[in-house]
């Protein structure tokens, strides 16, 4: 039977099959993302090589500017005063959906990795910084009593308040907003360890 239509894992909607790109590999012969999605992916290469993305980079030339020493880690991707570990995802808006899409790609990451994530969604010029603690609830998972954080969390702006959806959780506006540069974080996070180290000396 021929294929006339296709879901698209990224769009997570259906679309015409002239809309994917072929593959060999693959068992119905087309790849599982439609022609837009990767076109978009390689712009977002093409800026990224381009010097333009912003990420762990990014991150630490922001908390520089504010006077925070910071440097990148790898895993998690930035560390400041050489303590506070921060996870940082950054995310394109879609004009289509209304939403920024937070991809935490390794589950096996567990809440207690890092102390703190710092998302860095972009709408068009726009760059804005959201500071979470990193045991918020909106972002991890308990799975057999261990903290675990979630392989999707969306933020959707325009939608009516759902607690989830089968994608991970939504981060609503009011959320973010109320995370929204909170630089404060970082100092209440790297005062907590100085008091962890001395109980832990005396």
């Amino acid at each position: 039977m021929k294929v006339v239509e296709k879901y698209c894992k990224a769009c997570r909607e259906n679309h015409p099959i002239e809309e994917f790109y072929t593959h060999k590999s693959t068992k119905d012969g087309y790849l599982n993302h439609c022609k837009k999605y990767k076109k978009e992916q390689q712009r977002t290469y093409k800026n990224r090589i381009a010097g333009q993305d912003v990420g762990e980079t990014f991150a630490v030339q922001k908390l520089s500017s504010l006077g925070i020493y910071a440097e990148r880690t790898g895993t998690p991707d930035v560390t400041a005063w050489g303590c506070v570990k921060i996870e940082v995802k950054r995310a394109d808006y879609n004009a289509d959906k209304c939403c920024y899409a937070f991809n935490f790609t390794n589950q096996y990451h567990s809440g207690l990795v890092a102390d703190l994530i710092l998302l860095i969604p972009q709408k068009g010029q726009k760059i804005s910084f959201h500071i979470f603690p990193a045991d918020h609830p909106v972002f991890y998972r308990i799975v057999k009593s261990k903290r675990r954080l979630k392989s999707g969390v969306m933020f959707r702006e325009n939608r009516k308040n759902k607690p989830h959806d089968r994608f991970g959780m939504i981060l609503s506006p009011d959320l973010m907003a109320e995370y929204e540069n909170r630089w404060d974080l970082i100092e209440q996070k790297r005062m907590e360890i100085s008091r962890q180290l001395i109980l832990r000396n005396e």
